[in-house]
């Protein structure tokens, strides 16, 4: 048995009677250990130890009672987001090669009409209403369509069964999370029980969890942040998981005044959020004001030093900025919560791991000199699934390249400098530039394509898209963007496209990526128009910003506007929304106009009312 499995067993045994989910399907350690049990005497009967599992739902315990299953009976789980376009969605579920599937009704329902699609034996669909005949599908073993229909019946069919771990070795794969999908050739970083059971004892050492932890964290679950630094980390240290709900910017106010309401002592949170944080009146400033409350795990994205300032210093509470990568489980840095492990501005050092910073040559380099930034230590990658040459370029020598520049300074402290790789990490999102690429070149009428990385004082970098058009091709940015969400998410939609005539190449072909940046400032720029107080004056402001935000027309917006009907209306760009309007019209938005902040006929409104006082 792996290390890891039998300390899920443990915890289970001596957490029975605590609540381990805070949410709307809120259950116990003892009632999640009992779906756990049901779910993994059917991999076992089914013959999915040692195979591949895909998750995509959007049920936090359905997820996590498959992901627990799935470790305790020797399988891997691959977790898809759910939200995925249906292009992007088969693309992964071809490239895990799976032999089994458990999805919410809804992406099953989309994938049976995908072309070229994998056939996945065994497939339980989440949230069907009713058990109807043929619903639960199996391809293989013909016995099993006769225990249940969908996942709850899965369960409640092996109601009672015993828990226990089968003979799982410390280097079997425990799960699967893409990094990167849809047109070019998707890669999955292989996380083994071994190095997820590793990163769980440092969480848990560094951050004092216990029983009476009570951690926040509503990132979603198809990112290592969310499964692995609030599921996992909650559930091997006995500790209560608070996610009542999933992150929008309009529930900002809510999540604030929820800390108190459940005692929460921990929150793991991205950089944008901390940012919109801050925008809030003064009423929030204590917030974090209660006994219980520890600490602000800040994740996924660079923290900038003084929005990590104002924020401690505001609110009185300590910042924990982390530093790592989904193919280092998630973190490898820390600048806190220990004195001696922190310091404003950096990434800390490493804690049960090793660091070291690098030249082209790969010489190490001394304090205060940039170079790359090169890990190791129990808790890295197997590797990337199926793709050794990729593995290869990465890891060398028990060492991963990290493809960030960074220093480190005569105290042992390091900082984050550029990237030597072109990942865009926008957010705490991550973007590969090729990803996008691949996806703008699909579309009808567009030759070629390029992406790059701009510094932004929000998301700490957002994506830029340049692109090359057919002669007889004249696509807007707006139906660009439609088909883009056609065929990709919306986390990989970069938040401007402009078309160009041609891309600067060298001699080789290569283009020259600073030509193009210089092309971009100079073509990217729009008319803002003139600011007035006239009805129509604000009216087209306010459209003007919304448009320049979502990338599109401002004729194509109207107060009807919102999130479900205008594709690049995301929670991030929710969140610029926001902060464009208050930098446009010169007032600051109250935690009431967020909350009530929906669609552009909400936002004129609120708009017309602060101009009005």
């Amino acid at each position: 048995m792996s290390k890891l499995s039998a300390a899920i067993l443990a915890s289970f045994s001596a957490n029975r009677r605590r609540a381990y989910l805070v949410g709307p399907q809120d259950c116990t350690f003892a009632q999640l250990e009992a779906d756990v049990a049901a779910l993994a005497q059917f991999f076992a009967l089914n013959q999915l130890d040692g195979k591949r599992v895909i998750v995509a739902t959007q049920q936090d315990r359905a997820l996590l009672t498959c992901f627990c299953a799935a470790l305790l009976a020797g399988a891997t789980a691959a977790i898809l987001d759910p939200k995925a376009p249906t292009p992007e969605l088969s693309a992964l579920v071809n490239a895990a090669d799976a032999g089994g599937m458990i999805a919410d009704a809804e992406v099953l329902d989309r994938l049976a009409s995908a072309d070229g699609l994998r056939q996945v034996p065994v497939q339980i669909p989440v949230n069907r209403p009713a058990p109807a005949r043929g619903s639960f599908r199996v391809f293989g073993d013909r016995k099993s369509a006769a225990e249940a229909n969908d996942f709850a019946g899965v369960l409640a069919q092996h109601v009672g069964a015993k828990l226990q771990a089968t003979d799982v070795d410390d280097e079997a794969i425990a799960y699967i999370l893409f990094t990167s999908g849809t047109t070019s050739r998707p890669k999955g970083v292989t996380i083994s029980h071994r190095a997820l059971f590793a990163q769980m004892q440092t969480f848990i050492r560094n951050y004092g969890l216990d029983d009476r932890s009570r951690v926040m964290n509503l990132l979603p679950f198809h990112h290592t942040d969310g499964l692995t630094q609030g599921a996992m980390m909650c559930l091997l240290a006995g500790s209560t998981f608070v996610r009542p709900y999933a992150f929008t910017a309009d529930i900002l106010p809510q999540m604030l005044n929820d800390l108190y309401k459940h005692a929460v002592t921990h929150l793991v949170t991205v950089p944008s959020v901390l940012a919109l944080t801050r925008t809030l009146e003064s009423s929030f400033d204590g917030a974090f004001d209660y006994p219980e409350f520890r600490f602000v795990v800040s994740t996924a994205a660079f923290l900038e030093p003084s929005l990590w300032q104002s924020c401690e210093e505001r609110f009185g509470i300590q910042v924990v900025n982390v530093y790592g990568l989904t193919e280092t489980v998630c973190e490898t840095l820390y600048s806190g919560p220990a004195p001696e492990h922190r310091r404003l501005g950096s990434v800390g050092k490493p804690i049960d791991s090793r660091a070291k910073i690098v030249d082209e040559e790969g010489r190490e380099l001394g304090d205060g000199q940039i170079g790359e930034l090169l890990v190791a230590g129990d808790h890295l990658m197997s590797g990337y699934f199926n793709n050794p040459e990729a593995t290869a370029e990465v890891l060398q020598d028990g060492w991963f390249r990290t493809g960030d520049l960074a220093r480190r300074d005569k105290d042992g402290f390091y900082f984050i400098t550029g990237r030597k790789k072109d990942l865009i990490i926008s957010g705490g999102l991550n973007i590969y530039p090729e990803d996008v690429n691949g996806v703008l070149r699909s579309i009808p009428g567009v030759i070629d394509a390029a992406t790059f990385g701009l510094p932004d004082p929000m998301w700490g970098e957002r994506a830029v898209s340049c692109v090359v058009c057919d002669d007889g091709a004249d696509p807007s940015e707006e139906e660009l963007v439609a088909q883009f969400l056609e065929r990709a998410s919306r986390q990989k939609l970069p938040r401007e496209i402009v078309r160009l005539e041609c891309f600067p190449r060298g001699p080789a072909g290569k283009v020259i990526m600073s030509e193009l940046k210089r092309l971009y400032a100079t073509r990217a720029g729009r008319d803002q128009p003139e600011g007035g107080d006239s009805e129509a004056d604000v009216s087209a402001r306010l459209y003007s910003i919304a448009a320049q935000v979502l990338r599109c027309s401002p004729d194509h917006l109207s107060p009807a506007s919102e999130p479900d009907t205008v594709p690049g209306w995301t929670s991030l760009s929710h969140v610029e929304m926001m902060l464009a309007i208050e930098e446009g019209f010169g007032f600051k938005l109250s935690s009431r106009d967020i909350m009530r902040f929906r669609s552009l006929g909400d936002a004129m409104e609120i708009v017309r009312n602060r101009i009005a006082a």
